[in-house]
């Protein structure tokens, strides 16, 4: 689970791994900007671009050759024009004048001028002018903010009679004053649009500008694994004469998402090999190929899931629950593969190689890979031998420092220690908590932002949220045998993650479940002078832990209600075995007895078909103390009655 608005002190105690990625730039820039000051957005809006009008056709996909059209290539020329101009001046907290800036010969051999670029009519060259074009565009698309994401989600197109529609990879956000990626397509989004024949989709690139700590955010205007789009189910519903689409890199479908389209009809484009089901794009010179699902499990030959030769993505959950995933062993993977989907082979637990090869086989190029795209091993024994091997690390660690008078509540403050120096809270953001662009870790960094909530990504990454931490806390603490559950509930905040744990309260002498946060309580405040002394992200770690308070990581006192909900990656992990709950289908809804912390009130069940308000609020004592067996844990989770039955014995 994410916790919003969470403090930048946590983002920042790691943003020092920038510093071996990108140039710095000097501490000035736009990204210091007070969130109040960011961009003029009436000047934005009060510009009053015509789409219609030929000087906004400043050329066509990647050249300043005019095709007499305006759409998000053209956007894209002007974005990179001005962002050269202000990273030559050393992104200056100010607007620059036309008369006293140039431009790049490409676009001067093209007959442009400053003055063409000028589009807010101020006499000035400045982010707000390429955020005017933008703006037109997005006029045209109905969107919503995906909370917590930094995107849009693109609802409904608006000019329905449109032929021939380039869909923008990223929007204008007028209420934040913000550019926003594109991460997904609704259902019917083109419903109505059935003159369509070409749709363009776009790869969201993060630009070369320089983020809140003052490095460039994108120097190489590479592809981010943090980026991607979903197509939804019936995206382009009614939209019979669509025959070309043009995919990006980072793309991911629902089931049903080309339905009613030409381009879904043409065996060219639609087709399937070794019992994959792929759509290969329109360019017939370098086509982008969608693994998009898995078809008849006994078209697969031994243990082994192959991809085509030109695969570029990997659909989402494509083996997860499908009847092969049980008995795949084995994954090939091309390098033509640029992205993988969320969960794509999770809970494929006899998966243990990649093209072949246990992970810790692998040349680093592909445990790179790995990493961008964690999260879709999750679940496997490929990706769990190497985080058991770390979590031993750390369990080793902690056994010579343990003795036998070690507290179990001096064991939980190590533990924190340990993982404060291995792991960096990392978020996406909210839209006031970014300038111009989003610019947290997630967004900057090459890895897949779906990647943070993953059992895997906290030790193998260094990046996680709170569900990522209280996960890897789990691991740990089953491995020192402290009983724990990995929870999530309204405590410490909505949708925030932690831990419960048995242990004996030092105050009391007594046994009892108490409140474990890793990432809650005295959180290290990393200063930007840290940064611009070039420290690594293990420096920036490993002095947050030395110097953080470890004193308020246990709450002695807390009853807030909290939910426990199986996660099924779990089972991959010797060490849980049958100490954390794994069935997804089932939430149970708790609170410590106020009388006798031993004890815990099971108070609400959810799980599909059954909400908590159905059920109702009817307390029913469940003991966890001296009555907690795994058989009657697990009976319980096969049928939520069982507790009721053990109340009343």
């Amino acid at each position: 689970m994410k916790k919003s608005n969470r403090t930048l002190a946590l983002i920042t105690s790691a943003v020092s791994a920038l510093s071996v990625m990108a140039p710095a730039a000097p501490a000035q820039s736009f990204a210091a900007i007070d969130a109040s000051k960011r961009l003029n957005i009436n000047a934005i809006k009060n510009a009053n671009i015509d789409l219609a009008d030929s000087r906004y056709d400043f050329g066509s996909k990647d050249n300043f050759l005019k095709d007499g059209k305006c759409n998000y290539y053209d956007f894209l020329l002007i974005e990179k024009e001005i962002n050269r101009i202000y990273a030559e001046k050393s992104f200056p907290n100010i607007n620059l004048s036309c008369s006293s800036v140039s431009l790049s010969d490409a676009a001067q051999q093209a007959g442009l001028t400053t003055s063409m670029l000028d589009l807010t009519g101020d006499n000035n060259i400045s982010p707000e002018d390429y955020c005017a074009l933008l703006f037109a565009l997005t006029e045209n698309y109905e969107t919503e903010y995906i909370g917590d994401e930094a995107a849009l989600n693109i609802k409904k197109y608006k000019n329905t009679s449109d032929t021939e529609v380039v869909v923008p990879a990223s929007l204008f956000d007028g209420d934040w004053g913000v550019i926003l990626p594109v991460q997904k397509i609704s259902s019917e989004a083109f419903s109505g649009c059935e003159d369509l024949e070409a749709v363009y989709l776009n790869d969201y690139r993060q630009p070369e500008w320089t983020d809140r700590y003052g490095f460039i955010m994108n120097a190489d205007g590479e592809v981010k694994a943090s980026t991607y789009l979903k197509i939804c189910s019936n995206a382009f519903k009614d939209c019979h004469k669509l025959a070309d689409i043009y995919f990006p890199q980072n793309i991911v479908m629902e089931s049903g998402a080309l339905n009613d389209t030409a381009f879904n009809w043409n065996k060219y484009n639609h087709f399937d090999e070794g019992g994959v089901d792929y759509y290969r794009d329109s360019n017939t010179s370098s086509p982008a190929i969608l693994a998009y699902r898995l078809i008849d499990p006994e078209s697969y030959s031994d243990t082994d899931l192959t991809f085509m030769a030109g695969t570029t993505s990997i659909n989402d959950e494509i083996a997860y629950k499908h009847p092969f995933g049980e008995s795949v062993e084995n994954v090939i993977i091309p390098d033509s593969v640029k992205y993988i989907g969320f969960s794509a082979f999770r809970n494929c637990g006899k998966l243990a190689e990649f093209n072949g090869k246990e992970y810790s086989e692998l040349d680093t190029a592909h445990q790179d890979q790995t990493k961008r795209f964690i999260n879709a091993f999750d679940g496997t024994a490929f990706i769990s031998k190497e985080t058991q091997r770390l979590v031993d690390e750390i369990v080793a660690d902690l056994n010579k420092e343990f003795t036998s008078s070690t507290s179990d509540e001096d064991k939980l403050r190590a533990v924190a220690k340990r993982i404060t120096s291995r792991i960096t809270y990392t978020d996406y953001t909210n839209s006031p908590d970014f300038v111009l662009y989003p610019d947290t870790l997630y967004n900057i960094l090459d890895y897949s932002r779906l990647n943070s909530d993953s059992i895997n990504s906290g030790l193998n990454t260094g990046y996680v949220v709170c569900g990522g931490f209280a996960k890897v806390t789990s691991l740990i603490l089953d491995s020192i045998g402290i009983k724990n559950y990995s929870i999530g509930g309204t405590w410490c905040g909505g949708g925030h993650a932690f831990n419960i744990v048995y242990i004996k309260d030092n105050a009391t002498g007594k046994y009892g479940w108490h409140i474990f946060d890793g990432t809650c309580f005295g959180a290290p405040s990393i200063k930007k002078a840290d940064v611009d002394n070039n420290l690594t992200a293990a420096d920036v770690r490993k002095a947050a832990a030395n110097s953080r308070s470890y004193d308020g990581v246990i709450d002695f006192d807390g009853y807030a209600d909290f939910s426990i909900g199986g996660n099924s990656a779990f089972k991959a992990f010797e060490c849980s075995k049958n100490k954390q709950l794994t069935d997804e289908n089932k939430i149970f809804v708790f609170k410590i007895d106020p009388n006798d912390r031993s004890r815990i009130f099971v108070h609400g069940f959810e799980f599909p078909g059954i909400s908590r308000d159905e059920e109702g609020e009817k307390e029913v004592l469940f003991y966890f103390g001296d009555r907690y067996t795994v058989e009657n844990e697990l009976k319980i989770m096969k049928d939520p009655t069982f507790v009721y039955k053990m109340a009343e014995e």
